[in-house]
């Protein structure tokens, strides 16, 4: 996550010349001052110059995209497919009326088709830190979504489970996307820390795109984390000696199993 400062260099569509797009800028001693104030004691810094790619046509979701990016002559390790967001600072010359230059090519440019690039000074935020300064809202609807998941289906039964896919440990802040109609949850902090080199996200359960802001903690599985409670199994209602009635509503928590 970024708060922008100073844009440097303002979004352009690519344009390769040769299989590259090369451009060049100097830092001016305004910007110089700002990233070298912000050098963190471990040698990262603060205020960071960052490369950012984006979708500038009006599609829903973004194709994937492969770049290779050079600063100075010295290739940066860029994942692949690659992020929408790159930090180039610490490939710099930061000394005013120093030129720094950046090469940009492709192994398949064609994924490159409407997509520009841009260059800002922008002030990174930690996932800790933007989950104290915004704050999400929460919601308190586990069962309402678990009811639609066993409206009209055979399955009596639905288990819940409020551990983390990455760290394997009880997830702290459950979250999901306003918009998602499923139960499971994702750990709030991991999910940032995965996305903040990304400008589009997608909910890591069922892939429907979302914005921080449409995000919101499930209010019910945060309280049972804090209990230590990781299981949860919820059924639906039947009564004793009567046929099974799969379009039934009534949905109760029956078990949770505390580790």
């Amino acid at each position: 996550m970024f708060e922008e400062i100073q844009q440097m260099i303002p979004g352009q569509k690519f344009n390769f010349r040769n299989d590259q797009q090369i451009t060049d800028f100097c830092l001016p001693l305004g910007i110089i001052n700002k990233i070298k104030t912000g050098e963190q004691s471990d040698g990262t810094f603060k205020n960071e110059i960052q490369l950012r790619v984006w979708k500038y046509t009006t599609c829903e979701e973004w194709e994937e995209m492969y770049l290779c990016v050079e600063i100075n002559g010295q290739p940066l390790p860029v994942h692949q497919p690659s992020p929408h967001i790159i930090y180039i600072t610490t490939h710099c010359v930061l000394e005013e009326y120093s030129y720094n230059r950046i090469v940009i090519s492709s192994p398949r440019p064609e994924t490159l088709q409407n997509y520009a690039f841009g260059l800002s000074l922008v002030a990174r935020i930690s996932p800790s830190e933007t989950i104290a300064k915004y704050p999400l809202g929460e919601v308190y609807n586990t069962k309402d979504l678990v009811r639609h998941a066993l409206t009209g289906s055979v399955r009596r039964i639905y288990t819940l489970y409020i551990a983390c896919h990455v760290t394997k440990k009880t997830i702290k802040m459950p979250t999901r996307g306003i918009h998602c109609t499923h139960p499971e949850v994702f750990e709030l902090e991991t999910f940032l820390k995965d996305m903040q080199y990304h400008l589009q996200w997608k909910c890591p359960v069922c892939g429907k795109i979302v914005k921080y802001k449409d995000l919101v903690i499930d209010a019910f599985l945060k309280q049972s984390s804090s209990e230590g409670k990781t299981t949860f199994v919820f059924h639906k209602h039947r009564v004793e000696n009567e046929l099974f009635d799969a379009t039934s509503d009534e949905i109760a928590c029956e078990e949770e199993v505390i580790i």
